[in-house]
């Protein structure tokens, strides 16, 4: 006897997540503003929208990825959407940490270094990362697929945001 459990798309619910809070990403008491969404239909289909905007609207960054590469979960669970909700709640608290926050420079891989062992990599070079750690700025740090991430600063001299570190396999 074959018994099948095949789902049509239209079985899954629909991911229609918008959260935000306000931050300090600039500077220590600039008021910055973060929005995390992950919107589809249906939910394992649904894009993953990180935002962020100083207080005046001004776009200082924005990523946009597939949700489904952001997550362990497999497509066919039915609370896909409950867990990507519980996703975005984790990221809005773990975003914005402070530079002291990053990992040690021991554990990272340089752009001076010819050879190095650590899934940790920044294009700064080793003296840059340890002054940035040290004067424990605001950093924003985000997934980029499951296993992976990005963290940035804001440099206020050519007011860019600027990629400090990236990690993963």
């Amino acid at each position: 006897m074959l018994v099948s459990t095949i789902s049509s798309a239209q079985d899954y619910p629909a991911c229609n997540i918008v959260k935000s809070k306000p931050v300090s990403f600039r500077t220590h008491n600039s008021n910055d503003y973060l929005q995390i969404s992950v919107i589809g239909t249906p939910c394992y289909k649904a894009s993953l929208r990180i935002t962020l905007k100083s207080g005046q609207g001004e776009l200082i960054y924005s990523y946009e990825s597939d949700y489904i590469r952001h997550t362990v979960n497999h497509w066919t669970e039915m609370d896909f959407a409950q867990a990507a909700t519980d996703h975005v709640d984790g990221m809005l608290v773990r975003a914005v940490k402070k530079s002291s926050s990053l990992p040690d420079s021991s554990y990272v891989c340089f752009k001076e270094q010819s050879e190095c062992m650590y899934d940790q990599s920044s294009e700064f070079s080793i003296a840059q990362y340890s002054q940035v750690r040290a004067r424990n700025v605001p950093v924003l740090g985000h997934p980029t697929y499951h296993e992976g991430g990005k963290a940035f600063i804001f440099d206020l001299d050519t007011n860019k945001i600027i990629e400090v570190l990236d990690w993963g396999a």
